[in-house]
């Protein structure tokens, strides 16, 4: 009974769970999809933007190939920087600070001011935090970007570096700036094979505290599409020793947004000269559809709905099932009744149409005896007067005779009584145990003698009390069912016969 609806509610269910599961699926290839597509395209503006630090770089460093000497470059950084800063910084800005180091040592700044002050004359290759990064600099030949990492002045920035080499000079050349070569370096610095010598560094300084804070006008369109956001970088030497510093899968953490995303968020990379950088995208929303849960309820309410509907029908249908089941009992059981009933209604018409037979017989009996009577005494002296056992005997016949017109059932009843046993006996009659038409009843016979006194009186009573037995029908008096008169002739013929009246 309950295996159907809790099947149906099952396959429902699975098929609307799967399907909504399914939806929000694809839901999520598309979000990610979009997430991976704004990652590339920021990726790409930011690495756009951040590369144009390169620019002063590139400039200074043709400046000095052009003119090594530090007392000329001396004299016109300064207008030359001030020209760089207004061709880089525009919208962003790009470059904070410009520096030139002649053999490792700051001697020039772009601003000067108070903070920037403090790093003249600070020599690179002395900074244990930043000879290892000044050698791989020099080793390769090309723009290396540090960061982003805290300055010494609390500055959050990258730092982009580029080495200078001069062609055609000599291992003692020292550009006019009487600097010597930097301490266990000759094998980088010089190349007698080139001829090419380390002059020094440019070095520009970008800031990225309003990266860090969130505040960068550059992450405006991931503000916008309600992106989280974070950004990491490989550790430094250094920072590996400090376990105090954000990390994100073995990286260093140095921009996010409020919230972080999680680990399924996307990613992709950012690589700036030798700098790779990864970014990692998420809706702020997450990447499972609101409408989820909610389409999941619904699917299994709808579910179980569908399945009590099918319960419920399945029931009424059983419970027709079984009234029906029930009415045709009841039919049947009618059926039967109305069969016995019938059985019933024709025995009684039987019983009815016997006892009119008997009531006309009698009737005409006695108005036959009253003629006979009558015509006796006005008869010849009575000489042909009949004896009492031929009046009773012909009446007998009379009777026989009129039953015999009006039925021809009683004695084909008679017929079919199968006697068992003797139950006991009287003066006139015996009572045996007997079957009628396959019911158990009592046979009744009464012997009349035809030459006892009063026997026509008798013979009225035996026949009055199967009609008036036949005529009643309650549950304290014996029923009749069928009662026959016959005459009983002994051998020889010429003997005196027997009256029976033998009643079931």
């Amino acid at each position: 009974m309950l295996l159907l609806p809790l099947l149906t509610f099952a396959v429902l269910c699975t098929c609307g769970v799967l399907g909504v599961v399914l939806g929000a699926n694809r839901y999520e290839q598309e979000l990610r999809d979009r997430a991976e597509s704004a990652a590339i395209d920021w990726s790409a503006s930011f690495r756009m933007s951040a590369e144009k630090v390169f620019t002063p770089l590139v400039t200074l460093s043709m400046v000095i190939q052009l003119d090594p000497s530090v007392d000329k470059l001396r004299t016109v950084f300064p207008g030359i920087a001030s020209q760089l800063f207004k061709l880089v910084n525009g919208v962003h800005n790009i470059v904070q600070e410009l520096q030139v180091s002649p053999m490792g040592i700051i001697e020039m700044i772009y601003p000067l001011n108070e903070q920037t002050d403090a790093g003249l004359g600070l020599n690179i290759f002395n900074q244990p935090a930043l000879r290892g990064g000044a050698l791989k600099t020099i080793e390769a030949h090309d723009i290396v970007l540090n960061g982003p990492l805290h300055l010494v002045n609390s500055n959050f920035a990258m730092i982009g570096r580029i080495p200078i080499l001069i062609k055609n000079s000599t291992l003692q050349e020292t550009f006019g700036g009487n600097l010597s070569m930097p301490y266990n370096c000759t094998d980088l610095c010089y190349n007698p094979a080139t001829h090419e010598k380390f002059w020094g560094f440019a070095t520009a300084i970008s800031p990225l505290d309003d990266l860090k804070a969130g505040n960068d006008s550059r992450l405006g369109p991931l503000k916008q599409s309600h992106y989280n956001w974070l950004m990491t970088r490989p550790y430094t030497s250094t920072e590996k020793q400090n376990p105090a510093l954000t990390a994100r899968n073995g990286q260093f953490v140095f921009a996010n947004s409020t919230r972080w995303p999680s680990q399924n968020a996307v990613k992709t990379d950012i690589h700036i000269a030798n700098a790779a950088w990864e970014v990692y995208l998420e809706p702020q929303s997450g990447w499972r559809p609101s409408w989820e849960k909610g389409l999941i309820a619904v699917a299994v309410l709808c579910s179980f709905v569908v399945a009590v509907l099918v319960a419920t029908i399945m029931a009424s249908w059983a419970q027709q099932q079984k009234l029906l089941g029930d009415v045709m009992a009841s039919n049947k059981q009618l059926a039967d009744t109305t069969a016995k009933l019938q059985d019933e209604k024709l025995r009684l018409d039987a019983l009815l149409v016997r006892q009119y037979n008997l009531v006309a017989v009698l009737a005409g009996n006695k108005g036959a005896s009253k003629r006979n009577g009558s015509g006796g005494s006005d008869g010849l002296d009575g000489s042909t007067e009949t004896s009492k056992e031929g009046l009773t005997l012909e009446r007998i016949e009379t009777m026989r005779r009129q039953l015999a017109v009006n039925t021809n059932t009683s004695l084909q009843d008679i017929g079919s009584i199968q006697t068992i046993e003797l139950l006991g006996e009287g003066t006139f009659g015996k009572v045996y145990k007997g079957l009628w038409r396959g019911t158990v009843v009592a046979v009744k016979t009464m012997l009349l003698p035809s030459n006892m006194s009063g026997c026509e009186k008798r013979e009225k009573m035996a026949v009055m009390e199967a009609a008036i037995s036949s005529s009643l029908s309650h549950p304290n008096i014996v029923q009749t069912y069928t009662y026959a008169i016959r005459p009983i002739l002994e051998a020889p013929p010429e003997k005196q016969g027997l009256n029976e009246s033998m009643t079931a």
